[in-house]
């Protein structure tokens, strides 16, 4: 569909807004059945406000590229927690593939001299939080990109090797 935006990776159609309310929160490794367990780690999440008394995070909760804004009288973050917005990475290579001597071909299954450029990083979400008493510690940063496609170099040409390996 044409207009869609990439989030994490993917072409997305629909991506989640949540809202939580509660007197406490609290987010462990150990505790798979948590409110914020149900989000932690999810690819379609836009955006989370947590609004609640106390908030006590024990592990690493990653919500990947979401917008995060905590209201809480109490924030702690125990130990090596954090709030995880970094993106999802891309996995797959730009190019097309190699052809069956090992040269990088395009769609059409041309031999190119160059791979294709890779995709741009996606950003991170953005944290904010208004609390009366916290220790925070936003893991907050811009994604790794797509690697580019492999490039042919001018030495594979003479003797004949094929592409590099990166």
């Amino acid at each position: 569909m044409p207009g869609l935006q990439r989030f994490n990776t993917q072409e997305q159609q629909k991506l989640r807004k949540v809202v939580i309310r509660a007197l406490q929160l609290e987010f462990t490794d150990t505790n798979p059945d948590s409110v914020l367990s149900r989000y932690h780690d999810a690819n379609d999440l836009a955006r989370i406000e947590i609004l609640c008394h106390e908030l006590i995070i024990s592990a690493p909760l990653k919500l990947p590229r979401a917008s995060v804004l905590v209201r809480a009288t109490i924030a702690r973050l125990e130990g090596e927690s954090c709030i995880d917005t970094t993106p999802v990475a891309y996995t797959k290579r730009a190019s097309n593939g190699v052809d069956n001597e090992g040269y990088p071909v395009d769609s059409k299954n041309l031999r190119m001299k160059a791979g294709e450029d890779g995709l741009k990083g996606e950003d991170a979400g953005d944290t904010a939080s208004q609390t009366t008493n916290r220790e925070e510690n936003p893991a907050v940063q811009g994604g790794i990109g797509r690697a580019h496609g492999v490039a042919l170099h001018e030495t594979d040409r003479r003797t004949r090797t094929g592409p590099q390996k990166l």
